[in-house]
């Protein structure tokens, strides 16, 4: 089974969109795109009526909402969790699951929290953006046991899981640690005014490499010729 992520060529070029089932990497610099993708892919199930996780420490759960109906993506009345790991920074340390990411107790629990609040409500997708946020705060081998215990959680109860990495932030020993924890990497790259998704290991995907062009227009990401 494929998890189609809201870009019609994207999909294409992939067999139908994501393996079902996976975590996956996407990894680029700040600005590359990263993102808007998360955006795009929880709408897309938000739209065809399941239920999704957005856990988010690098901006708080208002910010991504706003940025969303942007690209006229309203999730208003959808049944969309936030985990906030940002507003924390700013000196809400309460509300509704609003954790500190060096808490990774806290963190787990609010995440046990929400699969089990929405167990009705179809959660087929959970983004993280972004996890490198977290090695800010928590030592690296916590960080990387935390990603294999929560993606295995995820697995196991149908969910696709994307986690965004911040290209130059990591030691290579990281990145061989993230990309033996997970399914699949998706590159973004950015040179002046051209983007480029590039994808060479992806489980269960024979068509590989993919390399796309791609903009960013009102409508979100756009595979380009």
């Amino acid at each position: 089974m494929r998890v189609p992520t809201g870009i019609p060529k994207f999909d294409e070029a992939l067999e139908g969109g994501l393996p079902e089932r996976a975590s996956i990497l996407l990894i680029g610099i700040p600005g590359a795109g990263k993102t808007t993708f998360c955006n795009q892919f929880i709408y897309e199930g938000l739209k065809n009526g399941e239920g999704a996780i957005y856990i988010t420490l690098n901006a708080a759960p208002d910010e991504v909402i706003n940025n969303m109906k942007s690209f006229g993506w309203d999730v208003s009345g959808k049944p969309l969790r936030f985990i906030d790991a940002y507003s924390w920074q700013m000196g809400k340390e309460e509300g509704k699951d609003v954790v500190n990411p060096a808490n990774l107790t806290n963190f787990t629990i609010a995440i046990t929290k929400a699969l089990t609040e929405m167990k009705n409500q179809n959660v087929r997708r959970v983004v993280v953006d972004s996890i490198s946020t977290m090695f800010l705060f928590v030592p690296k081998d916590l960080c990387l046991r935390f990603i294999s215990m929560l993606s295995a959680r995820l697995k196991g109860v149908g969910i696709t899981e994307l986690i965004t990495v911040e290209e130059g932030m990591h030691t290579p020993d990281v990145i061989t640690a993230l990309n033996s924890l997970t399914d699949g990497t998706i590159y973004f790259s950015m040179e002046g005014d051209k983007r480029t998704i590039k994808i060479n290991r992806m489980k269960e995907t024979k068509t590989l490499p993919v390399n796309l062009n791609f903009k960013i227009s009102e409508k979100g990401i756009e595979i380009t010729p």
